[in-house]
């Protein structure tokens, strides 16, 4: 799919105010993502996951 893309926005998670998972980051621009299995990104310890999905 990139090859089609002009632009794309990868950011959106870093603009959440209460992400239920960490992971990747964006120090000074570029992405990087955690040294983990996928993309690294695992449930944050401060956060109800059964609260952050249930529906509103």
């Amino acid at each position: 799919v990139s090859p089609l893309l002009d632009y794309a926005d990868f950011d959106g998670a870093a603009l959440l105010s209460n992400d239920p998972f960490r992971g990747a980051s964006i120090p000074g621009g570029s992405i990087r993502l955690m040294d983990a299995p996928g993309l690294g990104a695992s449930p944050a310890p401060t956060i109800d996951l059964a609260a952050a999905f249930q529906s509103a």
